[in-house]
């Protein structure tokens, strides 16, 4: 069943741009199986949050896409393989 996620991200004081141009660049360059694309939107009553609406497959792709990134970060963060 596909689903939607939805994430408020807060950025650092003035800096959304910047924020959200890392996230979209992410995004193009690691489009992971069952995720669908995002919509960004901007708070008009906070400058510095993006909310982000993303479209996925089903929250199996999801959680299975958060595990893989988790463990990548944690290779890098340890400097070690991630256990199997």
């Amino acid at each position: 069943m596909p689903v939607k996620v939805i994430v408020e991200l807060k950025a650092q004081s003035g800096r959304r741009d910047e924020l959200r141009s890392l996230i979209e660049q992410l995004a193009t360059r690691d489009r992971p199986s069952g995720y669908h694309g995002s919509t960004y939107y901007e708070s008009l009553d906070d400058p510095d949050l993006l909310i982000d609406i993303a479209d996925w497959e089903s929250p199996e792709a999801r959680t299975a896409h958060l595990a893989q990134a988790i463990a990548a970060w944690l290779q890098e963060v340890r400097g070690s393989s991630p256990a199997s």
